[in-house]
């Protein structure tokens, strides 16, 4: 749900660049519910019906019903939410395939049948992803373990072309939870590449959805269950520093920008309640104004000016 911050940060960019997002990028990459709005921008959705998503299809998708409740014993052994909310929702608003991008488009996921991670893309050399629809690519990236159950296109529908892989994907944060250092691989890599990525990029343009700025609590020394809430979001938040290190090492000269949003509290990622996706619009907008700065690589104005030279 904290995608929601994002869509508000896309809304704004796209208010003042007068254009369709998709225009403004060469290649669009995104994780988990960045996957969500990367193939949402692809697909030419307007950044307000991105905030929709969240406000209208985030209830419905993080509801979780009784039955599915004793079914799963209460997520003992199974997920927290069906994932038929998600698939409905995400297939209502993304109606095209992964080759019909209007820009270049990527998501990461791991198929967990396989164990190995996945990067579904629309400018794969071989065109094997051009007919899988750009919405299962949305859902196998989002599609976060004990949350939802593992994605299997096969179940629902997929074209015959892909029907000799059992795949079950399951959310791109187990290969890349900030996906910048994927999607600089993909532009600098030695082996051959669509001719528009044979240039270092002017800009690149990371969005964040959020991130607690209180200072954290100390890692415990041991043990199992001092240990099993936390293994993973300290994975993923030392990943992303990583990934922004580097990116900044690569792009010394400004034109690598962060933005994302400064949280007083930890806002869950399941918690879509209204008072909740309220916040999140007070918080991107706070945000927004502390980048208008006047300074042309940080403010929304001067992005927009990069982005559209």
């Amino acid at each position: 749900m904290r995608g929601c911050i994002t869509a508000h940060f896309l809304l704004e960019l796209e208010q003042r660049a007068g254009c369709p997002l998709w225009q403004l990028f060469d290649l669009v990459v995104g994780t988990s519910t960045g996957g969500i709005l990367a193939a949402l921008i692809v697909c030419g959705v307007p950044a307000g019906q991105m905030v929709d998503f969240y406000q209208t299809d985030g209830p419905r998708i993080f509801k979780r019903s009784p039955w599915w409740a004793l079914k799963t014993l209460f997520s003992a052994i199974g997920s927290k939410y069906d994932n038929r909310a998600l698939i409905e929702c995400i297939q209502a608003r993304i109606p095209i395939s992964v080759g019909q991008a209007k820009t270049n488009f990527m998501v990461p996921t791991w198929d967990g049948n396989a164990d190995e991670n996945i990067f579904i893309k629309s400018f794969d050399r071989e065109e094997f992803w051009n007919e899988f629809p750009l919405a299962f690519a949305a859902i196998a990236t989002s599609s976060a373990p004990t949350y939802f159950p593992g994605f299997v296109p096969k179940k629902h529908g997929q074209p015959e072309k892909y029907n000799l892989y059992d795949s079950r994907f399951f959310d791109g944060g187990f290969t890349e939870n900030n996906p910048v250092t994927c999607t600089l691989h993909e532009i600098f890599a030695d082996f051959p590449q669509p001719q528009k990525f044979q240039r270092k990029p002017r800009v690149i343009v990371n969005f964040g959805t959020g991130s607690v700025s209180a200072k954290r609590k100390g890692a415990p020394d041991g043990g199992l269950l001092p240990w099993a809430k936390q293994v993973y979001p300290r994975m993923a938040a030392l990943q992303n520093k990583l990934s922004e290190r580097t990116s900044r090492h690569m792009f010394r000269d400004g034109k690598y920008i962060r933005i994302d949003a400064e949280l007083d509290a930890p806002i869950k990622l399941d918690d879509a309640h209204p008072a909740t996706l309220k916040r999140m619009e007070e918080v991107a907008r706070k945000a927004i104004e502390k980048y208008e700065d006047g300074k042309p690589k940080n403010d929304f104005d001067g992005l927009v000016r990069l982005l559209k030279i």
